[in-house]
């Protein structure tokens, strides 16, 4: 079966994920970045750097498969299989802000996609979805993690 349409991954590709990271630069201070990944081995496990912390304060959690399949709904609503390719730059300028996104999928297809100020069609909802769902879990877990202190 073919999963490469132009580059693109099909929705039925879209499978379950493997590996996952989508990072993307809020500004141009220090720390001025968000990271997150999730890995499957068995299980799921997220990692979370939230914006204004150093790398070396990311947070691992295992999480429910549900957050996987909740990203695959998420990326076959908005076609994110389309940006596979998406490699575009703005050379004209020089303090803006990036994203890059990595999947690699069961199916075998990968998606790979960066952009210096430049993103792909729904770009912002894809974001904003991202955030909603790693940030509740970082916020639930430390809520977890306080509670038991």
């Amino acid at each position: 079966m073919s999963v490469w349409l132009f580059g693109r991954v099909s929705d039925k590709a879209m499978d379950k994920i493997q590996h996952l990271h989508f990072s993307y630069t809020t500004g141009y201070a220090r720390y001025a970045s968000v990271s997150y990944s999730l890995e499957e081995d068995g299980q799921y496990t997220a990692q979370i750097c939230p914006d204004g912390r150093p790398e070396e304060q990311t947070v691992s959690y295992v999480v429910p498969k549900d957050v996987a399949e909740t990203i695959i709904t998420l990326f076959r609503k908005y076609h994110v299989g389309r940006w596979n390719g998406f490699h575009k730059v703005d050379k004209h300028i020089l303090d803006g802000r990036s994203f890059t996104l990595s999947v690699r999928f069961d199916s075998g297809s990968t998606i790979n996609a960066h952009g210096y100020m430049r993103w792909p069609k729904h770009y912002r909802e894809i974001r904003a979805a991202l955030d909603r769902l790693f940030m509740s879990i970082y916020h639930e877990k430390q809520q977890e993690t306080e509670e038991s202190n």
